[in-house]
């Protein structure tokens, strides 16, 4: 097993780990949610082929549904981000050539679109699933802006103290 492999299938651990323990309890005015494992998919590498990338949101999905008991609203929201990943990455960053998806590399500008869109959707699902209810659109809204915004926040934060070094999937 090549080492790039075996840091992600760490990182894929450490992620879903954190998420099912400790930031599922993270909660702000029972409006917020944190969906920390997303900042793993937002920065798996460009490369990564596209059918693999889906299957890889969904196992870090099915982790967190599993430990939830969510019925697979997590990994439909990681299917779908990882499907419109690489189509994201193409309008937010079309100048940048490289390999990797990170804030140090891309830039705060390009990276906080990218990963600010893609939090959105997975948000936006989540919410949708898991209410089913149109009749309270408006406090539904308010819960998928206020996650996406902590989400986003503390996904920033890790791409301040921690960037990954580049590696290959």
């Amino acid at each position: 097993m090549s080492s790039t492999v075996f840091t992600y299938l760490i990182s894929f651990v450490v992620y879903a780990a954190l998420q099912v323990f400790f930031v599922s309890n993270l909660v702000l005015f029972e409006l917020a949610f944190c969906y920390l494992y997303v900042a793993f998919l937002l920065t798996l590498p460009k490369e990564t082929d596209h059918s693999l990338a889906q299957a890889v949101g969904f196992l870090i999905g099915l982790v967190v549904d599993i430990f939830q008991n969510t019925w697979g609203t997590h990994a439909s929201a990681c299917v779908l981000v990882m499907f419109l990943r690489p189509y994201i990455a193409n309008l937010v960053a079309q100048r940048e050539r490289s390999q990797e998806f990170s804030r140090e590399v891309m830039g705060n500008g390009a990276f906080g679109l990218y990963s600010l869109s893609l939090i959105f959707i997975h948000s936006l699902l989540v919410v949708l699933i898991e209410t089913a209810d149109m009749s309270r659109f408006f406090a539904s809204l308010l819960r998928v802006v206020a996650s996406t915004l902590f989400t986003f926040t503390v996904v920033m934060i890790v791409q301040f103290l921690y960037v990954p070094k580049k590696a290959k999937l």
